[in-house]
């Protein structure tokens, strides 16, 4: 892996989502530990253009999946009230787990606190998971 210093995305930052890149690792980190670093569709959006961009111009090889504060992620923003919406969430949802599945990054999930719903569907999705606790994924002592 390269030293360069990381290059980080300010304005992912303010989407809940902090995208930096060092060397040949790309980082997402989800910073939304106000709301347990649920994930929203801005964060979304930014995380899957990020995976395109990085399809279409190959410069990493290792995606690594962390998240700010005592929480890993709890889940998702669930904004839709009707069908249309719903429907389109649901379809973002599924891209972004498809886009991270078929990258050829190999992407590691570093999983601290609690890990719920699309947290946990999140951090299965990758290659590898580091998982600081087992006992927050929600699985019983």
């Amino acid at each position: 892996m390269s030293s360069h210093p990381a290059e980080l995305s300010g304005a992912n930052i303010a989407l809940g989502v902090a995208i930096a890149r060092s060397g040949d690792v790309l980082t997402f980190t989800l910073n939304n530990p106000e709301h347990e670093n649920e994930v929203t569709g801005a964060m979304f959006d930014a995380m899957l253009a990020e995976l395109r961009r990085e399809s279409a111009q190959p410069a990493a090889c290792v995606l690594r999946l962390k998240a700010a504060g005592k929480v890993f992620c709890t889940g998702r923003e669930r904004a839709g009230r009707d069908a249309v919406s719903i429907r389109h969430e649901s379809a973002r949802l599924i891209e972004l787990k498809r886009a991270l599945r078929l990258s050829p990054l190999i992407s590691v999930a570093e999983v601290q606190g609690d890990a719920f719903g699309f947290g946990f569907g999140l951090s299965i999705v990758c290659d590898f998971a580091y998982v600081a606790d087992t006992a927050k994924l929600g699985f019983p002592k």
